[in-house]
């Protein structure tokens, strides 16, 4: 073979080059972003179902678990994704139950996404800033740190990985023509598919990538005017022009049908995952398209604060649907009419539809949202494909175009990723992540129960009661907050509100067995408890000043919910024995259980002062002190008043 001319062999080294660098920054600018997540906990959304409480996955690569996860109902609460299953497994099986390698894998793949696209845009177009900068723009924009963050949200990066990679060989296939690029075309899908469902709009976005920027399909240029005559004619032409782009898509279909067969069955099997129409109509729905896809397009041009969960609305107003219709046809329209001049704005417009298509809540599944940022993370290159070629072409009449944008473009990437630096810390850990969704996408009963549920974790029951009491006025059958509340109350020793509460959660959950469980503790309780009173009460009348007896009649009006008689009666054994260590301790317990977190202290190291070695009273003053930054007095949350005299 002759050696290349040297100008030849300088433009590829250049090329090279260029890529080389390209390639740098985007890790670069990933590293600088996600690699802090290393130190980040699991949260518990979803990741204990997908890692560290499955116990399929937390044994790591096994026979029995690689054939668990191609089981069509796998899991009761995800969908049909055989290879997102097997990669955690792998993960597991050389890193062990470590949220810092799950951590890593998720956002190395979303470099090597990052980089696929680069090569897949720069070699079908030829354009290598414009694929440089639409990679850029997907490496560090904060709407993909969701995706990236949330380990559970490995398949939506893994599915991606293998969507680029599909493409990217079916690019390669155009140009060679060979079968195996085809094939390996459709293995990649395949692997997509089972990575996440979601993938079934490939076939269309090989189409639009058939369109743009590969021009394979040919257009009809028929005299006259047009009228419906002449557009069958265009459109007979078009299908026949084209017939064998449309046969190469039908393996692809073929395969999209299969997974959605596959998917429809897991569910399927667990209809109550399923939202139904009557729950949330089809209006409703259509109208969030619209509300939805706009504040999309908004977060892209200024990505706020994210929220874990957007609550899907009870309804909306005709005043936010109407402008929203109205300005996606606008943008349609203009997107079609250019289709020639330019296509890339019809290419990237019609990703971004396509490609939101299986998420835009027409079928939904579990706690579906208004809108999440990890929907975007496929359909959004559409959107950056177009930002990149209009960056370009805005500056294409400048004399001097290299500074222009190079300015406008580094510009970009740095506030990018300066933000979303900022917004990975916001998944740090469940609590953060819970708040900061409150904060931004407002109440949900899911966000408030779980918020709840971390306040009954850390023995702050009367903290977690306005969150419950919230998520039953916006939920009222939700059976899970009733048996939640009904915890709070029996850790605050209101027995008879916590049967209550066990008993209605039984009503619209009959054998919820949590429920069942608390219903009969709380009732033995109330019944041990009640016995002791009557009994201590009977010997208080024969030695009314023992201290011991007092001790007693004290804790048991604690553990029967009346803490003002177990105060009284406890500083009435202080009296006849001021140096009652056992008094002292109790009264520090209902102190601290009520919010009065200082003044349990005290009672606490009084308690010490009398015995240093008194273990229990030394356990509860460490319990205070690590509450005692957000301890409070929200007496108004209990059932009637409560006033320490």
């Amino acid at each position: 073979m002759p050696p290349l001319p040297t100008t030849t062999r300088a433009r590829i080294e250049s090329k090279i080059s260029v890529s080389v660098l390209v390639v740098a920054i985007l890790a670069l600018a990933i590293v600088v972003i996600y690699s802090p997540t290393s130190t980040f906990p699991f949260i518990k959304f979803d990741d204990d179902i997908y890692v560290y409480n499955n116990p399929q996955v937390s044994h790591g690569l096994t026979w029995a678990g690689i054939k668990w996860a191609f089981q069509p109902n796998a899991s009761a609460s995800t969908y049909w994704q055989p290879i997102t299953w097997i990669s955690f497994m792998l993960d597991v099986e050389i890193f062990g139950i470590n949220p810092a390698a799950h951590h890593t894998i998720n956002w190395l793949i979303h470099l090597a996404n990052a980089i696929l696209l680069y090569f897949l845009f720069n070699y079908s177009t030829g354009k290598t800033w414009e694929s440089a900068c639409v990679s850029l723009f997907f490496a560090v924009h904060p709407l993909n740190v969701e995706s990236v963050v949330w380990i559970a949200e490995r398949k939506n990066v893994l599915s991606t990985f293998f969507c680029i990679a599909s493409l990217l060989a079916y690019y390669r296939f155009t140009l060679k023509g060979t079968s195996g690029l085809y094939l390996m075309s459709l293995i990649l899908y395949s692997l997509g598919l089972l990575s996440k469902p979601n993938l079934v709009t490939l076939p269309a976005l090989l189409l639009l990538l058939d369109f743009w920027p590969l021009h394979r399909l040919n257009w009809p240029i028929l005299p006259g005017p047009i009228s419906l005559s002449s557009s069958k004619k265009r459109l007979t032409y078009f299908c026949a022009q084209n017939r064998w782009i449309f046969l190469e898509k039908i393996p692809f279909l073929a395969l999209s049908l299969v997974s959605v067969v596959l998917t429809s069955l897991a569910v399927s099997k667990y209809a109550k995952l399923t939202v139904t129409f009557q729950a949330v109509p089809l209006s409703l729905r259509v109208e969030n398209i619209f509300t939805s896809y706009v504040a999309y397009l908004g977060k892209l041009v200024y990505p706020t604060a994210p929220a874990f969960l957007y609550p899907f609305p009870a309804e909306i107003s005709l005043w936010q649907v109407i402008p929203s219709a109205l300005l996606l046809g606008i943008i349609t329209t203009i997107a079609l009419i250019n289709f020639r001049k330019r296509p890339w704005l019809t290419m990237g417009w019609c990703w971004f539809l396509i490609a939101m298509l299986p998420v835009s809540g027409i079928m939904q599944v579990g706690v579906w949202p208004r809108m999440a940022d990890h929907f975007l993370y496929l359909p959004e290159i559409g959107l950056l494909i177009i930002c990149a070629w209009l960056l370009t072409a805005t500056t294409e009449g400048l004399y001097t175009k290299l500074l222009p944008r190079l300015f406008i473009t580094s510009a970009i990437i740095i506030v990018l990723t300066i933000t979303a630096a900022k917004q990975i810390w916001y998944w740090r850990d469940s609590s953060t992540l819970l708040k900061q969704s409150l904060a931004v996408g407002g109440p949900h009963p899911f966000v408030l129960d779980n918020i709840a549920a971390d306040l009954l974790a850390e023995n702050r029951p009367l903290a977690a009661l306005p969150y419950l009491h919230q998520a039953l006025a916006l939920d009222p059958k939700q059976s899970f907050t009733m048996a939640f509340l009904g915890t709070a109350y029996m850790m605050l020793n209101l027995q008879d509100e916590a049967i209550s509460q066990f008993q209605h959660a039984l009503k619209e959950a009959p054998g919820y067995k949590v429920a069942e469980d608390n219903q009969a503790y709380a009732t033995g309780k109330k019944t041990h408890f009640t016995e002791i009173l009557k009994s201590t009460q009977a010997a208080l009348t024969a030695t009314p000043d023992s201290p011991e007896l007092l001790n007693k009649l004290g804790t048991a009006y604690f553990y029967l919910g009346q803490p003002q008689n177990a105060v009284d009666t406890l500083r009435h054994s202080l009296i006849v024995r001021p140096d009652n260590k056992d008094a002292i301790n109790e009264l520090g317990k209902i102190y601290l259980l009520y919010g009065k977190t200082r003044q349990s202290i005290v009672f606490f190291q009084d308690a010490l002062r009398i015995d240093p070695d008194f273990t229990e009273a030394r356990n509860n003053l460490l319990s205070a002190q690590k509450n005692m930054p957000e301890g409070r007095e929200e007496f108004e949350n209990l059932p009637g008043a409560l006033i320490f005299k």
